[in-house]
């Protein structure tokens, strides 16, 4: 179930061995090092607290990232907890779901790679000529639940446009294996789905990646950048803790372009009449 849905430092990896090289995978690449160097430095100080939870065969339900810790760093025990087919299964769609570092991309590719089906449920029209079942067919849920798109949608908590873009991303993937090992890891470095069928198109034809891939970018980084900073706020105890939170933030505020910075303050005064 989750032998697509590709780790950090494989993505990193791949990201690496790009033949055409792209400032925009550069700036991912190096962003989830240091997302990965933050991790495990966690665990080199505490260790693996949570138990990885494993199938009777050993297969990793939840934990990759420790197991992979515990091998790089040569750790002969590793604390694991037994659970059943039905309970992993339950577990990976949770863990997904939840998932604080995935974006709703992410959650919605994982969604149709669990749940196959989706991407012949929502074609219109008879099949092939021949009636014979193209390769998507083929496959099978990873569950017993027969979600339609908008069932698929809601349960992962996304729109039903990034599951449509999903299944699209899935099934030419499914027909090419060469862009599959080209293009797929850009959904787990954080691109927009958007921008990588727009950049299948490209690659079709010889054009570059557009520029949406570097706006996803953006995005992704940018909301990485806010949940940090939210994750550290909501731990200080002390005045003097959000002192230095916010210090830091006026520090990062200070290095803005004025004229940014007014686009910025638009859109927050928007923002707050609306919620008001």
């Amino acid at each position: 179930m989750l032998e697509r849905i590709t780790m950090m430092g494989d993505v990193v990896t791949a990201l690496q061995k790009q033949k055409v090289k792209k400032p925009e995978h550069k700036e991912a690449a190096d962003d989830m090092n240091q997302d990965i160097a933050a991790f495990c430095n966690t665990l080199d100080a505490e260790g693996i607290i949570d138990p990885l939870k494993v199938t009777k065969e050993g297969l990793i339900a939840d934990g990759r990232n420790r197991w992979s810790w515990a091998v790089m760093r040569k750790v002969d025990h590793i604390p694991c907890q037994i659970v059943s087919d039905d309970e992993a299964r339950r577990i990976i769609e949770t863990m997904l779901i939840g998932r604080r570092q995935m974006t709703k991309a992410m959650r919605a590719y994982a969604a149709v790679l669990l749940h196959p089906e989706v991407v012949e449920s929502g074609k219109p029209g008879p099949k092939r000529r021949d009636n014979s079942p193209t390769e998507c067919a083929n496959t099978h849920s990873a569950s017993n639940e027969n979600l339609s798109r908008k069932e698929l949608a809601h349960k992962f908590g996304v729109g039903e446009t990034l599951i449509d873009q999903a299944c699209k991303l899935y099934e030419a993937f499914e027909h090419s294996k060469t862009l599959r090992e080209k293009h797929e890891k850009l959904v787990w470095a954080g691109f927009g789905l958007g921008g990588i069928i727009a950049g299948l198109a490209g690659d079709r034809t010889d054009q570059s990646i557009t520029q949406m891939d570097f706006f996803s970018g953006l995005f992704r980084r940018f909301n990485a950048f806010g949940g940090s900073l939210l994750e550290s706020w909501s731990k200080t105890e002390t005045d003097e803790q959000k002192e230095l939170v916010a210090d830091a933030l006026g520090n990062f505020l200070a290095r803005i372009p004025q004229d940014l910075r007014e686009q910025a303050a638009q859109r927050m005064t928007h923002f707050t009449t609306d919620q008001s």
